[in-house]
This record gives C-alpha cells, sequence and structure tokens, in this order.
C-alpha cells in the first residue's frame, strides 16, 4: 500500500444507491452562468441602437463594452478569496444581486458615463462567477466528471451569451433595449434567492445527501475534518507568492488573455462587423451572430465528453487537456481566415460556427487543466487565470473599435477584424503546447499521472 492511500482512510461502500444532489447543483451552477452573460452580452446586440439613441461613435461604445471587462479584471483574485472563505453560498447569490442590480442600472443610464459606471460594477459582481463556480464543482463532482461537469457549467455561459443575441434581438420591438436588461436582472434576483435556499458549500452540510452519493463524490475517501478545511485558507499571501513565479499559472494566463480576446468579439463587435460589414439589417446581425456562440455551446458540451474520455485512452493529461486546447484554437483560427474570402454573409457565419464548435471543444480542457494544477488553491487559481482572460476581454473592444474606426476611414477593410481574432487564437495555442499539466501553478508537489 502506498503513503498516499495509507493517509487516506477507505470507507464501506453503503446498500442504498446514491443520490443525485449534486446534479442539482450543477445545474444550478450552470443556471447562474446563463443569467450572467444574458447581463453581460446582450449589449452587443443592441449597441447600434444604443449608439444611435445616445450619439456615440464606435471609439466610445468599444469603451462602453470594455468598461464592464475592466471591473471583472480587478475583482477576480478578491473574489477567489471571497469564495475560499465564505463558501459559495453566501458570495455567489450576493454577488447575482448586485450584477442584476447594474442590470437594471444600464437600461435607465442616458449617457456614455452613466453606462461604463454601470457596466464597471457588474464586472466587478460578475468577477466571482467562475471562482465559486470552480470550487463548488470541485467539491461536489467526483474527480472523474470533471470534465463533464465544467463543460456544463462553461456552456451555460455560452448558452446564455446565445439567448443574449437571439432573444435580445426578438424583445427589442416589443420592450426596447432597456425592456430588455430590466426584464434579465429580475431572472437573475429570482436565481439568487432560490439557489442560497436550496445549496450547501459541501455535500457533507447538505440534508438531502446520503452517504453513498457522499463516498462518490469522494471517491470512496473519507472526507477532511472541518480543522483541515479551514488550514487551507490560512497563509494567503505566502500561496500568491509561490503562484507569482510559477511558469504554469503564467502560461495558463497567457493562454486565457487569447481566449477571452477572441470570445469577447462575438459578443460585442460581431452583429456590428455583420451589420455594417456585410450589409445585413440590425435584426438579421442579432440572429446570424446568435450561430458563433451556439457553436461554442455545442463545443464545450462535446468538449466535456472528449476530454474525460481521452484522458482513459491516452492516460495523458497533456493530450487530454493541452494538445486538446492547442488544436481548437488552431482550427478556429483556420475556419475565421477562411470567412473572409466567402462573399456571403450566412455562409461565412456557418463556417465561423463551426470553427467556433472546435473553440468551445477546448474551453472543458481548459478547466480541467486549471483544476488538476491548482490542489486545494482552486478557486485562485481560476480566480487569477479568469483575470488574465478578462485582461484580454478588456482590451479587445476597444482595439477592435479603433480598427472599426479606421475601417470606416478607409485604411482598412473589415476582414482586418477575423485577422486579428485568429492571430490571438495562433499565438494561444503556441502558449497551450508548452504547459505542463503535471506540474503545480502554485509552488507545491507536481501533480499525479493518472492512474
Amino acid at each position: 500500500m502506498s503513503q498516499h492511500e495509507s493517509s487516506s482512510p477507505r470507507v464501506e461502500v453503503p446498500s442504498k444507491p446514491p443520490t443525485s444532489v449534486r446534479l442539482w447543483v450543477v445545474i444550478g451552477l450552470a443556471l447562474a452562468s446563463t443569467c450572467a452573460y444574458l447581463t453581460r452580452n446582450s449589449l452587443g446586440t443592441v449597441n447600434t441602437t444604443i449608439q444611435g439613441e445616445l450619439h456615440l461613435d464606435p471609439i466610445i461604445m468599444g469603451q462602453v463594452m470594455s468598461a464592464f471587462f475592466a471591473g471583472y479584471f480587478w475583482f477576480q483574485v478578491p473574489g477567489g478569496m471571497m469564495a475560499n472563505r465564505w463558501g459559495t453560498r453566501r458570495v455567489l447569490p450576493l454577488l447575482c444581486l448586485a450584477w442584476s442590480a447594474c442590470g437594471a442600472w444600464t437600461g435607465i443610464a442616458t449617457s456614455a458615463d452613466s453606462l461604463k459606471i454601470s457596466r464597471f460594477i457588474s464586472g466587478i459582481a460578475q468577477a466571482g462567477l467562475v471562482p465559486c463556480s470552480a470550487k463548488a464543482v470541485r467539491d461536489w463532482v467526483p474527480p472523474a466528471q470533471t470534465g463533464l461537469a465544467s463543460s456544463a457549467v462553461a456552456g451555460s455561459m455560452t448558452l446564455g451569451g446565445v439567448i443574449a443575441a437571439g432573444l435580445t434581438a426578438q424583445l427589442m420591438p416589443q420592450l426596447g433595449w432597456r425592456g430588455v436588461f430590466f426584464l434579465y436582472s429580475a431572472l437573475g434576483v429570482l436565481w439568487a434567492l432560490m439557489f442560497y435556499a436550496l445549496f450547501r458549500n459541501r455535500p457533507e452540510e447538505h440534508p438531502r445527501v446520503n452517504e453513498a452519493e457522499l463516498q462518490l463524490i469522494r471517491g470512496g475517501v473519507a472526507p477532511k475534518p472541518v480543522d483541515a478545511v479551514i488550514e487551507e485558507k490560512d497563509k494567503p499571501l505566502r500561496v500568491l507568492a509561490a503562484m507569482a513565479i510559477s511558469t504554469t499559472l503564467w502560461l495558463l494566463c497567457l493562454q486565457a488573455f487569447c481566449r477571452a480576446f477572441g470570445a469577447v468579439f462575438f459578443s460585442t463587435w460581431f452583429p456590428a462587423y455583420l451589420e455594417q460589414g456585410r450589409g445585413v439589417s440590425v435584426v438579421t446581425a442579432g440572429s446570424l451572430s446568435m450561430w458563433p456562440q451556439v457553436g461554442i455551446l455545442l463545443g464545450n458540451l462535446l468538449g466535456g465528453v472528449l476530454v474525460d474520455r481521452i484522458l482513459v485512452r491516452s492516460r495523458s493529461k497533456w493530450v487530454s487537456r493541452c494538445a486538446t486546447s492547442a488544436l481548437a484554437l488552431v482550427l478556429c483560427a483556420g475556419a475565421l481566415l477562411a470567412a473572409t474570402a466567402i462573399p456571403d454573409a450566412r455562409a461565412a457565419v456557418w463556417v465561423i460556427a463551426l470553427g467556433c464548435v472546435c473553440f468551445g471543444c477546448g474551453s472543458p480542457a481548459g478547466w480541467a487543466a486549471q483544476m488538476d494544477v491548482s490542489g486545494k488553491h482552486t478557486a485562485t487559481v481560476f480566480a487569477i487565470a479568469n483575470m488574465a482572460g478578462n485582461f484580454g476581454a478588456w482590451v479587445c473592444p476597444i482595439l477592435l473599435g479603433q480598427t472599426i474606426h479606421s475601417i470606416k476611414l478607409g485604411h482598412t477593410s473589415w476582414s482586418m477584424l477575423l485577422y486579428i481574432i485568429a492571430g490571438i487564437y495562433l499565438l494561444g495555442a503556441i502558449f497551450w503546447v508548452l504547459i505542463n499539466p503535471h506540474k503545480s501553478a502554485v509552488g507545491q508537489d507536481a501533480v499525479p499521472a493518472p492512474a
């Protein structure tokens, strides 16, 4: 018997079948992501309408759309630490109430400054979503199923974006863009109240979890005592110092920058690209812009199954996590470049959507890799990587807004937007190839290979 096995006491397997509370936890986290992305992504669909009503040029509108990601960037690490300290049950509903209030604020905004402030604070509130969700998945889902659970949560983010693109375009004639924000904010408030009432931070605390489900979640290993869990929260500065010199963490942050930079294009300037660069109507642009996000959603769901199966067959975390993520970005970049040569707008969107299926397949692999190298500091590692990603998301609307300004002056073509995104994706693929998923991101022992 190995030293690891002797230090982890096994318990007898109960005769009763396991309950399924863990599945409802994943569904609850998925709904949180959907609610968040409704208020986050709907601005991209209505941005040309807001520009016309408030007399904003593309550069100012780019700053408005990037304001969310500026707030999202700065509060990632505090959000992760809050999740570690006070638990997902308290932190996530509170943050949801805050971003829902900011969504309503966006709905009453009458100037660029008001829009920027509401979006900035909304970004701060949503910054804790991924760290809280990652911590809950790690605490509630068996290790062999983290890829599938991660794909459900990440896919629901994209689902929120899909709904925001398609539904917002349909609701605008009836509710106006302000009414759309009020509706999405109300849904967020409803979710926050229900989640707080039904969720618990740890399976051991939930009254509906039986012993069989608890052992399934823990892999047959007895849970740690509460004192050990509390001890894991100690010495955060020492942990952050170790992370600051971790090559693994830096590479994870660089790939996150590239992925987020490209992904946010589809929720910000892509409808404007279709409307003004491809010559389609506002409603058609909103409907077409939904399909790349549908592709990402399908890729997320497919990737969750693939990443677990590839790990079982290859017995290699590098193949399952890193190679999968790199290939996903390369294929998506190729689709974007191919779309520049297609004159028909709908055909070009379909090609881009197929590329986005590949992009989506890399998302669960990325989540699984971050869980592999983070150990007990999952929330903090996710917070730092997500912070880096959202630095890319902050830069993208500003840079592309300036690019569109140059396009309208006749200095370049609309294809330049797709060239930029493709180049960023290829750079991200290089970073994934260099990541070692067996090297800890927190300066601790190496991560073991799959048994």
